[in-house]
């Protein structure tokens, strides 16, 4: 049984006691003064607020960890994402031939040439198994079709741009270029 300060004449009392036994003071204040004092943990709430700052941590820190991730150092290198590699080429268009000239030191595979690429559609594409590094190739305007099957053919359409996408020992190659 808890003692409590008598708030007359300050001397300890029993918190069963119904009043002060030294000064006939009724203890009925006294245990309405001390629970609003100091709340007891049964009847202690945590505001909205506070759970709103502890959700602002918890989704800053799993951000913080996903986001770091893949800055380990390579050393897991099996996880991380696929490089995007800006492929060195030259493609000039001379009346019916395209001339596309891989520029890399290094060897281009399964290749997809694509001229006058769409957003939502495919333009003519050309298939290539190999494009090799510091070689020149001559591809006939006829040799790109859609996906319809129709040619390329330059007396109907102007070639206006080329896309080329393949993969490298370095991973995912990209190239686009356009005429006037």
């Amino acid at each position: 049984m808890p003692l409590i300060k008598c708030a007359d004449c300050g001397r300890d009392i029993s918190d069963q006691a119904p009043a002060c036994p030294h000064c006939g003071r009724p203890a009925a204040a006294e245990k309405q003064v001390s629970s609003s004092a100091a709340p007891t943990p049964e009847t202690a709430k945590t505001s909205p607020a506070a759970w709103g700052c502890l959700a602002i941590i918890v989704l800053f820190v799993i951000f913080a960890i996903l986001s770091g991730s893949g800055s380990d150092g390579g050393s897991n290198s099996s996880k991380s994402a696929p490089t995007s590699v800006d492929l060195s080429a030259v493609v000039r268009f001379a009346g019916l031939q395209f001339a596309i000239t891989n520029n890399d030191s290094f060897d281009w595979q399964n290749c997809k040439l694509e001229v006058n690429p769409r957003t939502f559609s495919s333009g003519f594409t050309y298939n290539a198994a190999s494009l090799r590094a510091g070689h020149e190739y001559s591809v006939g305007a006829l040799q790109f079709a859609n996906g319809d099957g129709k040619r390329f053919n330059p007396i109907e359409f102007k070639p206006t741009s080329i896309a080329i996408s393949c993969d490298t020992q370095r991973g995912r190659g990209y190239y686009y270029g356009s005429w006037k």
